[in-house]
């Protein structure tokens, strides 16, 4: 990570992060959001600071931009964050509002991305009716676009069998 995004994702508090945005409008682009979630999926692994600063950025400029695919970006990113810190509700809350922001705007690859990113949430809750469900309708969705990314081809098949397994025993 380089550049401004890397700056931003070390501005420690709200207030710092809004006067670093407010310096940098650069950073008020779709694309640049797209590049902040693209950041808190890998930071989620290492830096969750990081990532939840980058995360609630990236939520400021959706904002600032009144824009609900950015909107939507951020909301899965934070869903992502409270993931990683094993607060399951949380993430579902975030999955959810994304979800819905998606479902409006008919954007059906981020559907099913979003829908793939809040398995391991609902199968850690013991929710594997939902998970299977989401699952399925994720690799529906993953089959009528030809322009889905392969894993979740391989994901949403493996965790649906985990549900499954799971609701059988």
């Amino acid at each position: 990570m380089t550049g401004l995004v890397a700056e931003l994702a070390l501005c420690r508090t709200a207030a710092v992060r809004a006067s670093f945005l407010r310096a940098h409008r650069e950073l008020w682009q779709p694309e640049i959001v797209e590049r902040m979630y693209a950041e808190v999926v890998k930071l989620a692994r290492t830096d969750l600071q990081q990532a939840e600063r980058l995360a609630k950025a990236a939520g400021w400029v959706a904002d600032k931009l009144d824009d609900d695919t950015s909107r939507g970006l951020s909301l899965r990113a934070l869903g992502h964050v409270a993931f990683s810190r094993g607060k399951y509700n949380d993430a579902l809350k975030h999955y959810d509002a994304a979800l819905a922001l998606f479902e409006r705007l008919g954007r059906e690859v981020d559907v099913a991305r979003t829908l793939n990113g809040a398995l391991q949430s609902l199968i850690s809750l013991g929710r594997y009716e939902e998970a299977f469900a989401s699952a399925e309708k994720a690799r529906a969705i993953r089959t009528s676009f030809d322009t889905m990314k392969p894993h979740l081809a391989e994901v949403a098949p493996d965790v649906a069998k985990s549900a499954v397994t799971v609701i059988i025993q």
